[in-house]
């Protein structure tokens, strides 16, 4: 920069056009400047208007327990043999019943004679499917 004496003003001489000094003592046109301030500012109010309206949405899937059942049966009726799922019987049942009383009250009633038995026998479960 280079001082003018006689207003006591700077002379900013690193932009083509400016250069004339005014009575704060600042070159009279800083366009560069000026542009790249506004740019920044407008970037930044974008920037936090949109991160202020964005939410983040967790879907939670809840599975049919009906169709879950109807599962476990299934895998009877294809000759599966029981297994560690006999330990969720009670949950299984109270979660149907919730559901759907009539199907619930059939399933323990299937369920509890796999319980006393210990095994699950192919044709009851196909009859059972049919009801599902």
């Amino acid at each position: 920069m280079i001082i003018d004496r006689a207003t006591g003003g700077f002379i900013h001489t690193g932009h083509t056009g400016c250069g004339l000094p005014t009575s704060s003592g600042r070159a009279a046109c800083r366009p560069a400047s000026l542009i790249l301030g506004t740019l920044l500012f407008g970037t930044t109010l974008l920037v936090a208007g949109c991160s202020a309206t964005t939410q983040n949405k967790v879907l939670q899937y809840t599975p049919d327990p009906v169709a879950e059942a109807r599962s476990v049966i299934q895998g009877y009726a294809n000759g599966q043999p029981i297994g560690s799922e006999m330990g969720t019987y009670d949950d299984l049942v109270s979660r149907v019943t919730a559901a759907n009383a009539d199907k619930g009250a059939k399933l323990k009633q299937y369920l509890s004679e796999i319980k006393k038995t210990g095994r699950a026998d192919a044709a009851k479960a196909k009859k059972m499917l049919a009801d599902f």
